[in-house]
């Protein structure tokens, strides 16, 4: 404890004495009123008090800090002699809790009750994961992802692009925005056609990187009908037919189904064509009238 000692020396002489004052240093106590203010996504400012007895005697103040949910230890400037500082190179969109502790030539005091803040938003510093899809029909693929790894914000949603000509720029592709769900699909496609499809997130402040390629082809689509269909009898119980292919070469036919009926039986019969352009109808009523119908 500090005070005033007096010191008394006596002998047969008489007695002496002298008054000292006595100063004990104790280490700090804890900084006050700890504020964070001036939040970007990567920087804050702190603010403290240190009043009472001992306030002379501080060297510097440390300050300590760490995402709060991780394990990992607490990073710390020091050498800190005003009672405020910026604290940089931040995560963005991160819970940190930060201490400051006094120092004096005693060594480190206690630390102050911590302060809880969450950094600022921007936008995405990573891409969608794991970008996959699969073709659902001829003209629909579903796709699906995971999140950016490093969405620096609350992520607001997805951009979609895709394209039959992966060679112009992402930005010049057919896109569809997706809320804030991993999976859509992509209507209104041609069928049996390579597809390479991207997806970028999105932030309150902007969009991240677009996530590596990925390509799909849609299934096959109903072929178009034959053309230029031509009937001619050539016996009492057969008749010849006569066919185009559809126009569409890609559309890649294997075969043809005959559909006919007769104002006799007035039922209707049915029978697989293989690929030809041609093909005779045999064992047919004589003296009927036949309508026919053929599909690729």
């Amino acid at each position: 404890e500090s005070a005033n000692y007096t010191c008394v020396a006596a002998s047969s002489l008489g007695s002496i004495e002298h008054v000292s004052q006595v100063l004990v240093q104790a280490l700090p106590h804890p900084p006050t009123n700890l504020v964070v203010s001036d939040v970007t996504a990567t920087s804050v400012r702190l603010s403290w008090s240190y009043e009472g007895a001992g306030a002379d005697n501080i060297r510097y103040y440390v300050v300590q800090y760490k995402p709060r949910q991780s394990n990992r230890d607490y990073s710390e400037t020091s050498g800190i002699t005003t009672p405020f500082h910026h604290v940089r190179d931040l995560s963005p969109y991160t819970e940190y809790e930060f201490y400051v502790l006094a120092t004096n030539d005693l060594g480190r005091g206690t630390p102050s009750v911590p302060v809880m803040v969450t950094t600022g938003e921007t936008e995405p510093g990573s891409a969608p994961r794991n970008l996959h899809a699969r073709t659902l029909s001829s003209s629909t693929v579903l796709v699906q992802w995971d999140p950016p790894k490093e969405p620096n914000g609350q992520v607001m949603g997805y951009n979609v692009y895709y394209t039959t000509q992966p060679s112009i720029p992402t930005l010049s592709w057919s896109a569809q925005t997706v809320d804030n769900n991993q999976l859509t699909t992509i209507s209104n496609l041609s069928p049996q056609t390579i597809y390479t499809i991207r997806v970028q997130a999105f932030t309150s402040r902007g969009q991240g990187p677009f996530s590596s390629p990925v390509q799909v082809k849609t299934q096959q689509g109903v072929p178009s009908q034959p053309r230029h269909l031509r009937a001619s009898a050539v016996s009492s119980t057969a008749i010849q037919l006569n066919w185009t292919r559809p126009v569409d070469p890609a559309e890649m036919v294997v075969g043809y189904e005959l559909y006919w009926n007769d104002t006799f039986t007035q039922q209707q019969e049915h029978r697989s064509v293989p690929d030809s352009q041609s093909y005779l109808l045999e064992g047919l009523y004589p003296d009927t009238v036949y309508y026919l119908w053929l599909a690729a």
